[in-house]
């Protein structure tokens, strides 16, 4: 490992879970999902009234999103940042619920309070539909490889709204079930919401500082289909372009496994799936958050790069939340029962509307 290399050092996080990544992975880990009645505002017209909402927020906020207790809490770990340093917001619509009272757009008004919160002077959005989390993390870890950041802290946050969910329903990508990512009977995605923080420091730094890396955060890929405004390439030879920019010298079979997108939606699983099998010769162990979180927007990669630590901790990965029965073409990778991972790297995959694709490669510090 180079003193440029990217490692993380911290992370938390908030999810339909509840407030701390411990409960998020031992959600996911029992097979327990999320979802619940939507009760901040009326869904009863929307194809689906469930997600995976955070417990204990609430919907008299007098002025303030609903996103301001999520970054308070995540406040303590990442409260401490050295050298040159640069904060990185990965969100879709930002604060959402604030929409109509915000004097400026709803995502420059959250960067400022993320500013504020992790007390990070210089900052940027980057929203890239579903992936921004990937993209965010990618483009800070290029940062500390060139030399040009010390430290940048990533936050990933998205609310479910009555904006967004009107907008999902319309298209019909919410089930009227549940959501069931790589399932042979999925019927679409059900929306959730959370906050998270990671701080990435160069491999210097942190012996520099005396701080403890959890993982090095070890390649990263980016395309674009090019295709439709919502559905991706059905084939996912763009994401099998990605998938291979983040391995880079890796071989795939040195990959332990993998966690998907998998909105649990009939086109995006099935190009996953596609891009997997074009990828792998044997594909690893697979699974999607999103069956117990819901699909969180810009926040999706920041839970999948904390779900990775614990992976890369425990050498298991989580079951696939509601599975029924897997799609044929993945019956291989996915399974509703835990599944042993035995090379301690894993593939994190992102996709968003627009055709984007957002891959990372997060590995232990000394992988096998």
């Amino acid at each position: 490992m180079s003193e440029h290399d990217p490692v993380i050092v911290a992370s938390e996080l908030v999810t339909g879970y509840g407030f701390g990544e411990r409960l998020c992975w031992e959600g996911l880990l029992s097979g327990r999902h999320a979802f619940r009645e939507i009760e901040r505002f009326d869904a009863s017209k929307m194809r689906s009234r469930l997600a995976a909402t955070v417990p204990g927020l609430s919907a008299e906020h007098g002025g303030h999103s609903l996103l301001e207790p999520m970054l308070d809490f995540l406040r303590p770990y990442a409260s401490k940042t050295y050298g040159r340093t640069e904060l990185f917001l990965a969100s879709t619509v930002g604060e959402i619920d604030l929409l109509e009272t915000v004097e400026q757009d709803t995502l420059h008004s959250l960067l400022q309070k993320a500013q504020t919160v992790f007390r990070v002077g210089n900052g940027r959005v980057v929203s890239a539909a579903c992936a921004s989390s990937n993209v965010a993390l990618a483009r800070a870890g290029a940062l500390i490889q060139s030399g040009r950041l010390d430290t940048a802290v990533i936050v990933g946050a998205d609310l479910v709204s009555e904006f967004v969910c009107s907008g999902f329903s319309s298209l019909e990508a919410m089930s009227p079930t549940l959501a069931r990512p790589y399932d042979k009977h999925r019927d679409g995605l059900i929306m959730g919401e959370a906050a998270g923080v990671i701080v990435l420091a160069s491999a210097q730094t942190a012996e520099k500082y005396r701080l403890k890396p959890k993982a090095r955060l070890s390649g990263w890929g980016m395309s674009t289909d090019a295709l439709h405004i919502t559905a991706p390439v059905h084939d996912g030879r763009m994401l099998a372009n990605a998938i291979r920019q983040a391995l880079g010298g890796t071989s795939p079979e040195e990959v332990g496994c993998v966690i998907g997108h998998g909105t649990g939606t009939r086109y995006n699983d099935e190009a996953e799936i596609n891009a997997l099998n074009t990828v792998f010769a044997s594909p690893p162990p697979l699974a999607s958050a999103k069956g117990g979180c819901g699909h969180t927007l810009g926040a999706a990669g920041i839970i999948q790069a904390c779900m990775a630590f614990h992976i890369l901790d425990t050498g298991i990965l989580f079951p696939q939340t509601n599975l029924l029965e897997p799609e044929p073409a993945a019956a291989g990778m996915i399974s509703g029962k835990m599944q042993a991972v035995k090379i301690p790297r894993i593939l994190s995959m992102n996709s968003g509307f627009g055709g984007l694709n957002a891959v990372l490669m997060i590995e232990a510090l000394t992988p096998s």
